[in-house]
């Protein structure tokens, strides 16, 4: 039958691919995993500038405010403490 000659071909052994642990650590190796570990670091970092920024923003506004107060805000059962124009 035409086309199964591929198909009857011994498939050649081939090794798999060397496990990490045979590598000699090499410079960009450890610059490259440094770099990542700093970026996320950095991310990590401004997120948690941010939240805490955002938190210490809008605790000018709400203090004074219990925790129930402020989940019937959010639950729109009570309004919103005025906002000032002065910023």
């Amino acid at each position: 039958m035409k086309g199964t000659e591929m198909a009857e071909v011994k498939q050649v052994e081939r090794p798999l691919s060397p496990h990490l642990q045979i590598y000699r650590w090499q410079v960009p190796m450890l610059t490259s995993i440094l770099t990542r570990i700093t970026g996320h670091a950095l991310v990590a970092g401004v997120l948690l500038a941010v939240w805490w920024d955002a938190g210490e923003r809008m605790r000018e506004y709400l203090t004074g405010y219990t925790l129930a107060d402020m989940a019937a805000m959010a639950q729109g059962d009570a309004p919103w403490p005025p906002v000032s124009a002065s910023r």
